[in-house]
C-alpha cells in the first residue's frame, strides 16, 4: 500500500485547522511535513478508514428529524440526504468551483428539480465517493477552496521574506475533502450573541495540530446537541449577562469537564491534556465573506480552582429571569475569574460573597433561587478557605 499525501492549506487560513481536525480521528499516525506543507497517511485504509469515522460523527450530529424544506427525497447508501443539517456557511464566490467537483452523492434536490448545495452534503458526498473507491480521489484537477477555508488566522500572517499565501490558491479534490470533512466535524453552531440578536457568529474547535484527544475534548463539548453545546453554553452567558467572551468560554468549559468527568478521567494526562493546543474559533458569516473573529484559547482556571458544586450553582444562577440575580451572577462570575488568576488575592472572592448575601435577603425571589445564592456563598466560603489556606495566608 502506499502513502496518502494530502496537500495543507498555508498555516495562515482556517482550513488547515479543519485539514488537522479530520486527520486527528485517524488511529494511525499522521504525519505532518511543514516544509512541504502536506500531511501523509500510512496507506489507503488508514486514509478510508479515517473518512468513515468523519462520516460517522457528521451523521450523529448533522441527522434531524424532520427534513429540510423543500427537498425531493434523496437517499444515498442508506443515508437520507433531506434531513442533513447545512453546516458551515458557503459564500456566492464558492459555488462555481463546487458545481465542477461533481460531489453529488448525497444531493439536496428541490421538488423544482433544482441542485442546492450545503457543506455538509458535499462533506458527506466527498466521503462516500472516497468509500465506494475505497482510496482518496488523486483527481489531478484543482479547484478553488471555499472563502471560509481561506478566512485568514491574523496571529499566523508571514513574516518577512516567507513565501507568498495567495488567496487564489487552488488545490485538488482530496484536500478539500479533508477540509469540508473537517468543517464538519468542529463546526459547533451559528448563534446570535448580542442581546439585540443582530450579530450572528458560527463557531469552531479546532486543534492547533492533529492531537488523538481532539476527538475526545469535541466530545466533551457536546458536539452532538446544538442547543446545549460549548457554543451554545458560551453564547447564552455573553446573551443573558454580558460577560467578556473570555469568562463566558471558561465558565462553559467547567461546566462541561465536570459534566463529563468519567470521560476527563480516563484521559492521560486528564484536562490539561484535553484543552492543550484546543482553541474557539468565531466566524462573522455575514457578506460575502466570512470574517474571522478570533481564536480563544481553552482555559481552565475555572474548573481547576473551583469545585464543581460552585461550578454548578453559578450557572444555575447565571440562567436565572431575575434582573437582580442575573447582575450577581455577572459580578460573580467576573470575580471568580478573576481570583482564579491571581489565587492569592482573596478580594475577588469576597466581593462576590458580599454580592451573594445581599441577593439571599431578597424576599421576592423564589425559594429555588434564594437556595442556590445560598448554597454557592457556602460554597465560595470554603473555596475561600482553600485558598488561604493553599497561598500560606490563613
Amino acid at each position: 500500500m502506499s502513502f496518502v499525501r494530502v496537500k495543507l492549506l498555508p498555516r495562515s487560513m482556517l482550513g488547515r485547522r479543519f485539514q488537522y481536525a479530520f486527520a486527528s480521528l485517524s488511529i494511525e499516525r499522521v504525519e505532518v511535513r511543514y516544509e512541504s506543507d502536506e500531511m501523509i497517511f500510512p496507506d489507503e485504509t488508514s486514509y478510508v478508514n479515517t473518512v468513515k469515522l468523519a462520516l460517522k460523527n457528521i451523521l450523529d450530529v448533522y441527522t434531524q428529524s424532520n427534513p429540510l424544506r423543500d427537498c425531493k427525497p434523496s437517499t444515498a447508501h442508506g443515508i437520507d440526504c433531506c434531513r442533513l443539517r447545512g453546516g458551515p456557511k458557503l459564500y456566492g464566490n464558492d459555488y462555481n468551483d463546487i458545481k465542477r467537483m461533481g460531489l453529488g452523492e448525497c444531493p439536496y434536490i428541490t421538488t423544482k428539480g433544482k441542485a442546492k448545495y450545503t457543506w455538509t452534503h458535499l462533506a458527506v458526498s466527498y466521503a462516500l465517493k472516497v468509500i465506494e473507491r475505497k482510496g482518496p480521489l488523486r483527481d489531478p484537477e484543482e479547484f478553488g477552496v471555499p472563502s471560509l477555508a481561506k478566512a485568514t488566522l491574523f496571529s499566523k500572517i508571514r513574516g518577512i521574506g516567507a513565501k507568498t499565501e495567495t488567496k487564489e490558491i487552488k488545490v485538488d479534490k482530496d484536500a478539500i475533502g479533508t477540509m469540508l470533512l473537517g468543517g464538519s466535524l468542529s463546526f459547533l453552531g451559528s448563534y446570535n450573541v448580542s442581546r439585540r440578536g443582530r450579530d450572528q457568529m458560527e463557531f469552531y474547535l479546532l486543534p492547533d495540530i492533529p492531537g488523538r484527544t481532539y476527538s475526545t475534548i469535541l466530545q466533551i463539548a457536546s458536539i452532538q446537541d446544538f442547543s446545549n453545546n460549548l457554543a451554545a453554553l458560551t453564547t447564552s452567558l455573553l446573551k443573558n449577562l454580558g460577560v467578556s467572551m473570555e469568562a463566558a468560554l471558561t465558565l462553559a468549559i467547567a461546566v462541561l469537564l465536570y459534566r463529563n468527568e468519567e470521560l476527563v478521567s480516563g484521559i492521560e494526562g486528564g484536562a490539561e491534556s484535553l484543552v492543550s493546543g484546543v482553541k474557539l474559533y468565531t466566524v462573522s458569516p455575514s457578506g460575502n465573506r466570512p470574517q474571522l473573529r478570533s481564536g480563544i484559547p481553552l482555559s481552565l482556571a475555572l474548573y481547576k480552582t473551583y469545585t464543581k458544586r460552585s461550578i454548578q450553582l453559578v450557572n444555575g444562577l447565571a440562567h436565572s429571569r431575575s434582573d437582580i440575580v442575573k447582575s450577581a451572577a455577572r459580578e460573580c462570575i467576573h470575580d471568580m475569574f478573576l481570583q482564579s488568576v491571581s489565587p492569592c488575592n482573596g478580594s475577588f472572592i469576597v466581593d462576590c460573597g458580599r454580592i451573594l448575601a445581599a441577593v439571599t435577603q431578597e424576599r421576592d425571589l423564589n425559594k429555588e433561587i434564594l437556595g442556590m445564592a445560598s448554597s454557592l456563598l457556602k460554597s465560595l466560603d470554603r473555596e475561600y478557605s482553600r485558598i488561604l489556606q493553599e497561598c500560606g495566608t490563613a
